[in-house]
């Protein structure tokens, strides 16, 4: 049996219009060592085990925490210092805004109308989605620097037919993905350097990108797909490259192939009363392929688990 376990955490003290440079007291240009000697003085100066019972030290900590955390994660930082917001709430609130001028008056008076009369239900189909973030050509290679995969999506604004739908489908895909790999997305007319150092010849396209040499700015570059019908599609496609491989398992018989299949393997099960096998799982199966191998179970067919 396999035990999940999962953690919740405190709420970031970060809200629109703080600084995290400021709150660290260095600049914006500031480099990464830099940063991390302002917040090793401020978190040693205002430890809670120093200053037992001082609330307003502990809050400074807490708020030092935060930034600090911002400003060491590639992704936060660029949006930070792109569009100044320092959670995803408030990008995709500022998102929203910033295009607010694309809705018809027709949606703006019917909104006008309805909204006093919201249903919660009609809260939760209308508040904002997650967005992934815009990458520059000029940042990108700063980010990539450190080899890790990037999931990157390209299009463009114009002349592309099929880029707006693929842009929902993407931002979905980015939602799911976005806590086991970093995700990032490419406006063509804006990045043209970039988008020929990754071979890009049809838009819009979905990329597994790594830098593998920093100094030639130099990328493994492999693509996952330039049109998906669904979510589930791009997500099936993104584990197929991962070649994260998991056996659905519907009965005795095949619970006990599966078994013995690869004996010298761990083998590693999911009882799940979802239909679809969670992220988690598939993301877990991927990575560990080469040391278990993985099965799925639905609790709806546990009563074909009798032996014969």
């Amino acid at each position: 049996m396999m035990l999940f376990i999962f953690i919740s955490f405190i709420s970031s003290t970060l809200h629109r219009g703080d600084d995290p440079y400021a709150i660290l007291g260095v600049s914006r240009d500031a480099t990464m060592q830099e940063i991390r000697s302002a917040f090793r003085k401020i978190a040693f100066d205002h430890h809670p085990d120093r200053h037992k019972g001082d609330e307003e030290s502990y809050k400074i900590w807490l708020r030092a925490n935060d930034a600090y955390d911002l400003l060491t994660d590639p992704q936060s930082k660029l949006r930070y210092d792109q569009y100044g917001t320092v959670s995803d709430d408030d990008y995709n609130q500022q998102n929203q805004n910033q295009n607010s001028h694309y809705y018809s008056n027709h949606y703006y008076q019917n909104y006008q109308t309805s909204r006093n009369y919201q249903t919660s239900e009609n809260y939760e189909n209308t508040k904002p989605k997650y967005t992934a973030p815009l990458v520059t050509q000029q940042l990108f290679p700063y980010l990539a620097r450190d080899g890790s995969e990037w999931i990157i999506f390209v299009s463009q604004n114009f002349d592309c037919p099929k880029c707006p739908k693929q842009q929902e489908i993407w931002d979905e895909l980015a939602n799911e993905i976005k806590d086991y790999v970093k995700v990032g997305r490419l406006d063509a007319t804006q990045a043209p350097d970039l988008i020929e150092k990754l071979g890009v010849t049809t838009l819009p396209q979905f990329l597994s990108v790594k830098m593998i040499n920093t100094e030639k700015q130099e990328y493994k570059v492999k693509k996952i797909g330039n049109h998906f019908k669904s979510k589930e599609n791009a997500v099936s496609a993104v584990f197929k490259h991962w070649k994260s491989s998991i056996k659905t398992i519907n009965d005795y018989h095949s619970f006990e192939n599966w078994l013995n299949k690869n004996s010298n393997k761990v083998h590693v099960i999911e009882i799940s009363n979802e239909k679809k096998i969670s992220i988690h799982f598939r993301y877990s199966a991927s990575k560990l392929r080469k040391n278990a191998i993985f099965g799925s179970v639905q609790t709806s067919s546990i009563s074909n688990f009798q032996k014969e």
